[in-house]
């Protein structure tokens, strides 16, 4: 059996793992909301490359086959997922009850955790323990999770092609509706929603075009790719939306 050389073994040896290369992309200092998003940007997109991912649907495998990640789909787990260090192992554990678009988004969030574990103490420091810091790191996980699954150059190919209808763009990238208006508004494709609309009163027609206002009474109801906690007030709905409509 051929041998490599010593320096060529000890080249790879010394080579860091993918979640080292990943982690190693993170400042050791406390980290901006803005600047938290675009390292968490950073590493998904160098986890794309990592994998040689370039095509949508980004493949589930790219985080199921890292070493130490065991990934499990639990019937009555309460809440989306959970991340736990185990046995030498992330435990990674996903509501089954749940969307199949839904695990996928919480898989990839729940990525995010795991990567920022070994530095929460110091990227994150500067937040008071509390709702906000939770919501703050929440938030950063979720752009991870959308950077990963809908990664900003696909998602404008796809949209210069002409593939500009929701539910088509949706079912291209395997992630819900409402993850992929909010990519869109985030990448400013589309104008975003007033801040009171209700989903179950838009149908899911096209991206494109302008929605006529609805004679129904229709509520405020704010939102997050993944989170789930909403408020009410009636509205009156805009007729300078740019969707004709979505749906969850």
């Amino acid at each position: 059996m051929n041998q490599l050389p010593t320096t060529a073994r000890s080249s790879r040896s010394k080579r860091p793992s993918t979640i080292g290369a990943l982690r190693a992309l993170v400042p050791a200092r406390a980290l901006s909301f803005t600047d938290a998003k675009a390292i968490g940007e950073l590493q998904a997109h160098r986890l794309l490359k990592l994998t040689a991912s370039t095509s949508a649907p980004v493949s589930e495998g790219i985080i199921t086959a890292l070493p130490r990640i065991d990934v499990q789909r639990v019937a009555n787990l309460i809440g989306s997922g959970a991340t736990a260090w185990s046995r030498g192992m992330w435990r990674i554990r996903l509501n089954a009850a749940e969307p199949p678009t839904r695990q996928r988004f919480t898989l990839a969030h729940e990525l995010k955790h795991l990567l920022d574990a070994e530095a929460e103490d110091v990227i994150y420091k500067h937040l008071p323990a509390g709702a906000a810091k939770d919501r703050f790191i929440e938030a950063v996980c979720d752009h991870f999770a959308a950077c990963l699954l809908m990664p900003k150059p696909w998602v404008k190919r796809l949209w210069g092609q002409g593939v500009q209808d929701l539910a088509g763009l949706a079912w291209r990238f395997e992630v819900s509706q409402q993850a992929m208006l909010i990519r869109l508004q985030y990448l400013g494709l589309v104008d975003p929603l007033p801040r009171c609309v209700s989903w179950q009163h838009l149908g899911t027609v096209a991206v494109r075009g302008v929605r006529q206002p609805s004679r129904r009474r229709s509520y405020h109801r704010s939102y997050s790719a993944g989170g789930n906690q909403f408020t009410r007030r009636p509205f009156r709905p805009s007729a300078r939306t740019m969707l004709q409509g979505v749906s969850p």
